[in-house]
């Protein structure tokens, strides 16, 4: 059961209850030792812990921050910090799009001593952004959503007063923790200061967690992939070509050229924006080939820091450096023997790193750091990048002669677009599997939500579309289709714009008079009216009084404009 600190079942959190709150932690905070019956009996059995630990409840809590240099050694604190950006990575767009509703969200990964780090911190209160540690238990920072939820593997929800620190009271904060077999991973906190969103904070807490039980879980296959060399399960690689949605000659094109160069061994690079699907063909491509039983390992070369890059690339001997493992490490390129290593954003790669890497192409060997044997390796090289690395390596950030080696075949994925077709079949697609996460009856979609989509640009290609559609699936509740009120504010503003331009184009074609500032006036009149018209269901007596004007006005206008007579009806 999960601990619900207000009664969420009524609309709004009301005012007064939030003074009696306060009442009740002025009255604790000056010496009590109980209070009334509204805070529930957790949340004073933590007041009294933390003022045990001698919490100060006037204290900033961005004074528990640790600089992760402190720790960079570490290598459990190093694998945290990949898990935790990798985490944070994913819900990316949801958190943009919750940023604009003014809540703020935050993964936070749980280290072996109780401290927790974080990737993201733009959406923090107190910390600037950069990659951070700090000290979240209760001992520490009192009691708060994120250290009940770390400590106790359970769902919290604290409102206001109910925090510790004061500096607290102006929000409300609902955290879940990220579990597996071994207790808590870390833990997903939505923060607001308007009270009245609880609700609706609560559904996106849940929805959001979801993804992220699916992203660890796909980081853990990773990873046992990663510590052995060969895969106990030719399924662990999730995606395979048939898993790629399209008919656009584009996508098609693409696909088929993939399919036909999987038979080989030669290297490839995969080129397309952010949230193209480059790590889909790449998997695919590995499915698809005589390595299917192999390692398919995936590394993410922005993600790790120029330091480490080596390290983990091709490993290191015992007591190679300071902080280095006493058994060594095995590189990830040895981990994948036999197998196929994906190379995303190796754009970002050192260029140290990169004359390293070419000489492994090159001879088929690595050398550990602090080791004088070279091993053999059998390894195909499937890149990904969204730049021009031809351009990168005129301006000397990236090495011509590894451009000619890793890219012996080359794949475009187009941005989606470009591709606006195959929106309806990759939305249908992830309905559907969304309803079944959900376990909702089967959901259909209008047509203008569909509409809607088609107009947008999709900055973020399809990682940003299965965000809005799965934040569609979420605020859908009991109902069973999706339609554009469950949209972004920023799809339906330039499904507004296209609309409008659109009907002006229309508009403007008809008119067979020469230009004039009457003629271009009348123009955009008869477009309001005719939206308007259509935001009213034709109402007549409804659109007049959103334009502003009377109903014999308008209907005047209908008189100007004949075809308009179509739309207005009472």
């Amino acid at each position: 059961m999960e601990f619900f600190d207000f009664d969420h079942r009524k609309p709004i959190i009301e005012t007064r209850l939030m003074e009696k709150y306060l009442l009740e932690w002025q009255a604790y905070m000056n010496g009590g030792t109980k209070t009334g019956t509204l805070i529930p009996a957790y949340v004073i059995e933590s007041w009294d812990r933390s003022r045990k630990y001698g919490v100060d409840e006037k204290s900033d809590p961005s004074e528990n921050v640790i600089s992760v240099r402190e720790l960079e050694n570490d290598e459990v604190t190093r694998n945290q910090i990949g898990l935790n950006t990798r985490l944070n990575e994913c819900i990316d767009d949801l958190v943009v799009q919750l940023n604009d509703l003014n809540m703020h969200v935050n993964f936070n990964s749980k280290l072996t001593d109780g401290r927790m780090i974080s990737t993201r911190n733009y959406s923090h209160p107190f910390i600037e952004k950069s990659t951070y540690v700090y000290d979240a238990s209760e001992k520490e920072i009192g009691t708060t959503s994120l250290s009940l939820a770390a400590e106790t593997g359970r769902t919290v929800c604290l409102v206001g007063p109910m925090h510790f620190k004061k500096v607290l009271h102006n929000v409300f904060t609902c955290s879940k923790p990220l579990l597996d077999g071994e207790g808590v991973v870390g833990v997903l906190t939505i923060s607001a200061k308007n009270f009245r969103l609880y609700r609706e904070a609560h559904a996106f807490l849940n929805s959001i967690h979801k993804i992220l039980e699916t992203e660890y879980r796909d980081y853990m296959i990773e990873k046992m992939r990663f510590t052995s060399t060969r895969k106990s399960d030719p399924t662990d690689t999730i995606y395979k070509f048939e898993d790629i949605i399209g008919e656009t000659d584009k996508i098609r094109a693409a696909k088929k050229f993939a399919m036909k160069i999987a038979e080989n061994d030669l290297p490839v690079l995969i080129l397309g924006e952010s949230g193209t699907g480059k790590e889909l063909f790449a998997q695919s491509i590995h499915n698809a080939s005589s390595r299917a039983n192999k390692p398919f390992i995936a590394i993410n070369c922005g993600a790790i820091s120029k330091e480490l890059v080596e390290s983990e690339l091709f490993g290191y001997e015992p007591g190679a450096f300071t902080g280095a493992l006493k058994g060594g490490k095995i590189g990830m390129l040895a981990a994948a023997n036999g197998g196929t290593v994906f190379l995303d954003e190796i754009d970002s790669m050192p260029l140290d790193a990169q004359v390293k890497l070419l000489r492994a192409i090159s001879t088929g060997q690595i050398t550990k750091i602090g080791g004088v044997n070279p091993i053999s390796i059998d390894i195909r090289i499937i890149s990904a990048t969204k730049a021009d690395l031809l351009e990168k390596a005129d301006a000397g950030a990236f090495r011509e002669d590894l451009y000619y080696r890793i890219a012996s075949f080359t794949i475009s994925i187009a941005p989606l677009r470009e591709r606006r077709e195959d929106i309806p079949l990759i939305v249908r697609s992830l309905v559907v599997k969304y309803a079944k996460e959900y376990q909702k009856h089967p959901v259909t979609v209008s047509d203008e939500y569909m509409e809607s989509l088609m107009y947008y640009y999709w900055r973020g290609n399809i990682r940003e579309l299965q965000s809005v559609v799965y934040t569609s699936m979420a605020l859908l509740g009991s109902g069973t289709r999706l339609i554009p009120e469950l949209l972004p504010e920023r799809i339906l503003k330039s499904y507004d714009f296209k609309k409008n331009e659109t009907a002006y184009q229309s508009i403007h074609d008809a008119k067979v008079s020469d230009f004039s500032l009457r003629h271009e006036m009348e123009i955009f009149e008869e477009m309001i009216i005719r939206n308007t018209l259509m935001d009213e269901n034709g109402s007549v007596t409804k659109a007049a009084r959103k334009l502003g004007i009377s109903v014999k006005s308008l209907y005047r206008k209908l008189e100007k404009y004949p075809k308009l007579k179509e739309i207005g009806k009472e």
